[in-house]
């Protein structure tokens, strides 16, 4: 007798929730990473950037990235970068990633079951180059 009223309440409750919708990651959790791992990315695109040797100018001429001095790259620390910069690369939000800015161009370490890939975007983040297994 208690069974048919269960199945009532139960479908009162359904009935009364709201419908899911997609969602917005929670205001607490950062989209941008400033941590070591993206520290030691800075560190290597730093090398990228400035490095005179020719493999070096080599791999910057294929993603589209000019030489120039180290202290030119900056981590990114404004979420809706990070935010669009996620969701460009193809992942899902809320996914925390390091963004590094290096002039006009955004260069984002997408992790991958290997090293990663680098995804090298513009400042309206459209994706102009990208290199696996890379930094």
């Amino acid at each position: 007798m208690h069974r048919p009223l269960a199945a009532v309440f139960t479908l009162w409750i359904l009935a009364a929730a709201p419908p899911l919708a997609a969602q917005e990651p929670p205001a607490h959790l950062a989209s941008c990473t400033t941590d070591s791992a993206a520290r030691f990315f800075l560190s290597q695109v730093q090398f990228l950037l400035a490095g005179t040797d020719s493999v070096t100018a080599a791999r910057r001429r294929a993603l589209g990235v000019e030489a120039m001095p180290p202290e030119a790259a900056q981590l990114v620390t404004e979420d809706p970068i990070c935010l669009e910069a996620t969701r460009a690369a193809g992942l899902n939000p809320p996914y925390p990633i390091a963004v590094v800015q290096a002039g006009d161009r955004y260069l984002v370490r997408v992790p991958d079951k290997a090293r990663g890939v680098l995804v090298v975007f513009d400042l309206m983040l459209q994706r102009l180059a990208s290199e696996s297994g890379s930094p």
